[in-house]
């Protein structure tokens, strides 16, 4: 059996096949005198970032960043902001109906958004007036969910709330428990996904309004089962969709290596559920073929973030 290893790189920990993709771009407003970009380092907003001369395009203007994002924060750009000098240096602009932003970092990478091409049918989910496009961005040891949705009360510099999800139980064709599973609703604007252990029930949230199909792959030990729910699923705005069951044949497939996909910057340790540390995190490959199966925690050492990962057989 090939060893299992757990890969800690510079900037980020994961499985090289499948990269965790980090988003600053959080929320976008075209709305008539409250027109702003929100920036957040996403999936992990307890990391630090230096923009400072990254650069920010509009269709119509363009202003180099000043400033630096630290754990938890949201920054918020905006015509004040930038004539004032404070964040920005440069002109600021957005457009209500159609828009195309591109971030730059210093080294080149850029990040783009457009709408109403990413957030939705042209004409229906563009940010307007009382709207701003959110994006969602997290991860979970499985996969990252990212999607955007449309919020009715823009909050520039807070968390936004104003998405729908979808709310159903999980069993098997004979009424088993699952020791874990992942749910994946995919849609028009992206996917995200819900995981849990020794429970019936999920809930996937963030999203926005359209037409969604919900997929579970489930555990038993070591054996993988999966799922689907019958037909679409059609989610209105800013609700709960419930009663979304997915009921799953037991025919399973035996995995014999452990699986993990961790995000995680830089080294750091891993924990047991009741806080042991279990081992340290250095640099590269690290060997995890010794752990027993279960949940575990790594943590970041320069700022305690932590991540619930799950070990497999």
């Amino acid at each position: 059996m090939r060893a299992a290893v757990l890969t800690v790189m510079a900037g980020l920990v994961a499985a090289s096949a499948n990269p965790i993709v980090a988003t600053y771009i959080s929320e976008v407003s075209g709305a008539e005198g409250n027109e702003f970009i929100e920036l957040a380092a996403l999936p992990w907003p307890g990391h630090f970032r230096d923009l400072r001369g990254w650069t920010l395009e509009t269709s119509t203007s363009c202003c180099t960043l000043l400033c630096s994002l630290d754990c938890e924060q949201l920054i918020v750009i905006d015509r004040a902001v930038v004539a004032e000098g404070i964040l920005a240096r440069g002109t600021f602009a957005v457009n209500p109906d159609t828009e195309h932003i591109i971030l730059t970092d210093t080294q080149g990478h850029q990040e783009e958004v457009s709408y109403p091409a990413q957030v939705g049918p042209s004409g229906s989910l563009a940010p307007g007036q009382l709207t701003s496009a959110c994006r969602v961005n997290f991860d979970n040891f499985r996969a990252q969910s990212i999607n955007w949705y449309l919020d009715s009360t823009p909050t520039p510099g807070e968390y936004n709330d104003d998405y729908a999800s979808v709310f159903g139980r999980i069993r098997g064709s004979g009424g088993e428990l699952f020791g874990y599973y992942v749910v994946t609703v995919s849609g028009p604007n992206g996917c995200v996904y819900d995981d849990g252990a020794d429970t019936l029930t999920y809930r996937a949230a963030g999203l926005n309004p359209g037409t969604y199909s919900v997929d579970v792959e489930a555990w038993i030990e070591n054996v993988r089962y999966e799922g689907s729910y019958p037909g679409s699923v059609e989610v209105p705005y800013a609700e709960w969709v419930t009663g979304i069951d997915v009921v799953i044949p037991m025919t399973g497939i035996r995995e014999s290596e452990l699986s993990i996909r961790p995000a995680l910057l830089g080294p750091g340790v891993l924990l047991d559920v009741t806080g042991r540390r279990v081992m340290e995190l250095g640099p590269g490959e690290n060997d995890i073929s010794q752990l027993q199966p279960g949940a575990f925690f790594l943590r970041r050492e320069e700022d305690d973030y932590t991540h619930k990962v799950v070990v497999q057989r």
